[in-house]
């Protein structure tokens, strides 16, 4: 019974480290990161390991959150489900974000039930539609 303890803690760890990763990663817009190897290339710099390296972060968002959507942690789950949603409104993806959370139910759970940083994640990803949708020409 202790080896299957071990094993869920190390999950928890694994799905913890996963959702800091996430969090690092969702608020990088990719005409930043373009921005920044241009600046790399330009000055002979070889940035193959930096963090501005990665090429598609919607990919890299989806990856991370998959795994994460796999645990089975509720809370995590959520949390890495208003960062997609985060993060595709901010790269004027509204129709993923949109869906994302109609087919998430997310709108129809009371934010009074999410903790405090699940309710900062869901008005900021509400908030982020709403630009994005203005941006479009949407409403």
């Amino acid at each position: 019974m202790k080896l299957i303890d071990k094993l869920y803690e190390s999950l928890q760890h694994i799905v913890k480290f996963s959702y800091v990763w996430l969090d690092n990663v969702v608020y990088i817009h990719d005409s930043v990161l373009e921005n920044l190897r241009t600046v790399a290339r330009e000055n002979g710099v070889d940035y193959s390991n930096e963090f501005f390296a990665i090429e598609d972060t919607k990919t890299l968002v989806n990856t991370i959150c998959s795994n994460i959507y796999s645990s089975g942690n509720a809370k995590y789950i959520q949390l890495a489900m208003l960062q997609q949603i985060f993060h595709h409104a901010i790269h004027n993806r509204y129709y993923e974000a949109r869906d994302l959370l109609y087919n998430t139910k997310l709108g129809d759970v009371s934010i009074m039930l999410l903790d405090q940083e699940g309710q900062q994640l869901f008005n900021r990803a509400i908030v982020a539609i709403s630009l994005c949708a203005f941006r479009l020409g949407k409403m």
